[in-house]
């Protein structure tokens, strides 16, 4: 059963983000609601004054420049996620989905994008629930990826299309299978659900995780079969980390040295073993684990 993953007012760990996209729940910690509400109270009070503000009461892009009515005002942000939603290829992977939605519910919780607590709600109810947009594989605008956050936000809507438990349905039906109502944006909701970075940062973590993994698995095919090489003492692995104390390299070589603890002595009739192994190997499969490491937590 995976495990719960709470959202608060931190950056995520990207093994944090890879478990969600990997199907893990999600929890809003309650830090993260009192941030996101004070936030509101923000965007509230602009409003309240009138003061022109960039996609608040404001069109986006060319119409900058143009005042919205009040009665518009919500209107618009939908016309947002309509208009901006498009891409090609064929569907994202649901990882990369969920690693999109988490990207951005996380961006929420941390208070700085004067979202409604509706919108961060329908987001972990959507995760929690396994309601995955259906979203095209490319597509951006500018240096954003608006185009595939626009796919997720129509779901959020009640629009688009989603997977849900193995179907893809439209996005409507899929949050009344999930029993989670459809959002119903505010001012600045559409623009908060489109300006983001989810797809990239999604991707860039289940990317570095897949080689991280694919390089720890680089390291097994002479560690496996070592039994036969287990029967000299001491064993290649062991005596390569002293002779070459590279960090990379002993941590490539401990695992060896532990399958090959209880192997017994060499005796007649064994293979003997050659230790030109020992000499090349472990500098080649220390490299990619060595090149995938990186801090997850900034102290």
């Amino acid at each position: 059963m995976n495990a719960t993953v709470t959202i608060g007012p931190d950056p995520m760990t990207v093994e944090e983000l890879v478990a969600v996209a990997r199907g893990a729940a999600v929890h809003l910690a309650p830090e993260a609601r009192s941030l996101i509400r004070s936030s509101r109270v923000v965007i509230d009070r602009v409003l309240a004054t009138g003061q022109p503000v960039y996609g608040l009461n404001t069109g986006v892009g060319h119409m900058k420049d143009v005042r919205l009515p009040e009665d518009a005002l919500r209107r618009s942000q939908e016309l947002l996620l309509v208009t901006h939603a498009g891409g090609v290829g064929a569907p994202a992977p649901v990882e990369l989905v969920r690693a999109a939605m988490a990207a951005r519910l996380n961006g929420i919780a941390r208070g700085g994008s004067g979202a409604t607590e509706a919108l961060a709600d329908i987001l972990a109810a959507m995760l929690n629930e396994g309601v995955h947009p259906v979203v095209p594989a490319e597509g951006s605008v500018g240096a954003g990826d608006l185009g595939t956050m626009a796919a997720i936000g129509l779901v959020a809507i009640g629009r688009g299309r989603a997977e849900h438990r193995g179907e893809v349905v439209a996005g409507g039906e899929a949050l009344r299978r999930a029993g989670i109502e459809p959002l119903v944006l505010q001012p600045k909701d559409g623009l908060t659900r489109v300006s983001a970075n989810g797809v990239s940062m999604g991707n860039g973590a289940l990317g570095g995780t897949g080689a991280a993994e694919l390089a720890g698995i680089a390291t097994c095919p002479r560690r496996c079969p070592w039994r036969p090489w287990a029967a000299t003492r001491p064993s290649p692995s062991r005596w390569s980390g002293r002779r070459n104390p590279i960090p990379a390299r002993s941590r490539a070589a401990g695992p060896s040295v532990r399958r090959s603890a209880g192997a017994p002595s060499w005796r007649p009739g064994l293979p003997i073993p050659s230790r030109i192994h020992s000499r090349s190997e472990w500098p080649r499969r220390s490299t990619g684990p060595s090149a995938t490491c990186w801090p997850t937590r900034r102290e």
